[in-house]
């Protein structure tokens, strides 16, 4: 059953990628955002060189769950609830990333699951 979701969604990420690397190479990307746009946070960025930040040895042992916690066991019900049923499921906000786009965690979430239904 695992195997068979992890190939849904690897075909349905796939296809989703393809579609939007296809809609993005149509737009013009500002000189600023060519080199850094993938990491780009906040309109701070534009203006300097993001610096990375460390934590100890001691952080490092304890790893990521001690830090965020314990990941849900069922990956895509977390992921639907967290996209589809949050408080800001359908706060709208723009990326600053690739082109600017208007989006919502829901609207992103169902292109990505379900890209045969043309939004």
């Amino acid at each position: 059953m695992c195997k068979e979701v992890t190939k849904k969604i690897r075909a349905r990420l796939n296809t989703a990628v393809a579609k939007l690397r296809e809609t993005l190479s149509h737009q013009e990307q500002p000189e600023n955002l060519r080199e850094n746009g993938k990491f780009l946070v906040d309109d701070y960025d534009l203006k300097t060189e993001m610096q990375p930040s460390f934590g100890t040895l001691k952080d490092f042992y304890e790893g990521l769950d001690n830090y965020l916690g314990l990941p849900h066991p069922r990956t895509l019900e977390a992921m639907t609830h967290e996209h589809l049923h949050a408080e800001d499921s359908n706060v709208e906000f723009v990326t600053k990333n690739y082109g600017g786009v208007r989006t919502t965690p829901a609207l992103e979430f169902e292109f990505v699951m379900y890209p045969d239904q043309g939004e």
